[in-house]
């Protein structure tokens, strides 16, 4: 039997742990790293049981299955007192689970290459969202010079090709870039399939800004919960790719964001995220406001970080969840 990596989909963390468990840390766990598929999942397949976990899989970057299996790593802070039942299991609060595979290559004396020490730093700005200003604008908006990219924008651009709004064409996108031969490090990817890499990005790049300028129409910034609220329900129209940061790039003086996003006619998904150029020292836990209002309003799915989390709710219960947060902020608690 084939051992499976299931990881995080749409996402630059849970893309490069699948990365670096399969080229540097599957010998380690006794894994053919030859005959590894990767599949990618969002953290509500686990949670609602919508995919069947086999025995032999590699959960990483997501909450644990309810089934027995085989190896779990992760670095939510939602997921920290999580019964897991594998074989393997590793949790640490770290900035990225990358950076947690990595740290555990280290532990077991695999000798990581320097590439892969500087992708780490810049794995780990990417999933905690430990931009500056200057990051956000170098990765959000059109490069000064298109030929010579940074580390964080080739990995952003990398991100592109997987994250274009389409589920299935993620997924096939996301496993034909993690196919053998792997190079040295994720960011060579870039530099392996520059051509079309490069195009994905520019549309991305577009697609932000078609969002930014739609976006203005219906952004509000409630004063009494110091939080902006992005509630799509009320868009005229649909337009462009969301630029996360954008609503603290506008409103500099946030404490929150929430962003509202109606999946279905039964699911809308909540995104909660704290200013990460500001920074602000006091603050609700997000990860576990996201976990109790995935259970208080929705089927259970929820959590993330302290300073950032999402969850799903049922689409009846979207306004009551909405003022629920908003008390939580507005009290501090």
């Amino acid at each position: 039997m084939t051992h499976r990596i299931i990881t995080h989909a749409s996402c630059m963390d849970g893309f490069c742990s699948a990365f670096v468990f399969k080229k540097y840390l599957a010998q380690a766990f006794e894994v053919n790293q030859t005959k590894l598929e990767i599949i990618g999942l969002k953290p509500n397949d686990i949670e609602t049981e919508t995919v069947k976990i086999e025995s032999r899989d590699i959960i990483l970057d997501l909450p644990p299955a309810k089934t027995p299996f085989f190896c779990w790593i992760d670095h939510h802070t939602s997921n920290r007192d999580a019964h897991v039942k594998a074989h393997h299991q590793i949790w640490k609060a770290t900035p990225s689970c990358t950076g947690l595979l990595c740290d555990i290559a280290q532990e077991k004396q695999i000798t990581l290459p320097a590439a892969v020490k500087e992708f780490r730093h810049a794995i780990d700005i990417i999933d905690s969202a430990a931009y500056n200003f200057e990051d956000y604008k170098e990765c959000y908006y059109p490069p000064q010079n298109p030929e010579k990219l940074s580390l964080l924008q080739k990995l952003h651009a990398i991100d592109a090709v997987f994250s274009t709004g389409d589920f299935q064409l993620n997924q096939e996108l996301f496993s034909f870039l993690l196919q053998d031969p792997l190079p040295t490090a994720p960011q060579d990817l870039f530099d392996m399939h520059k051509l079309w890499i490069e195009r994905f990005y520019k549309a991305r790049l577009q697609s932000y800004q078609e969002w930014r300028t739609n976006i203005d129409t219906y952004m509000h910034f409630d004063t009494k919960s110091h939080c902006v609220i992005q509630d799509d329900r009320k868009a005229k129209v649909k337009r462009g790719l969301p630029d996360r940061f954008y609503v603290f790039a506008k409103h500099r003086n946030a404490i929150y964001s929430i962003n509202i996003k109606v999946v279905d006619e039964t699911v809308a998904r909540i995104g909660i995220g704290t200013n990460i150029f500001e920074k602000p020292t006091q603050h609700i836990d997000v990860g576990a406001t996201c976990k109790e209002v995935g259970k208080k309003f929705g089927q259970g799915s929820g959590g993330g970080h302290k300073v950032v989390g999402g969850c799903e709710v049922l689409v009846l219960n979207v306004d009551a969840a909405l003022e629920f947060i908003l008390e939580k902020m507005r009290n501090g608690n």
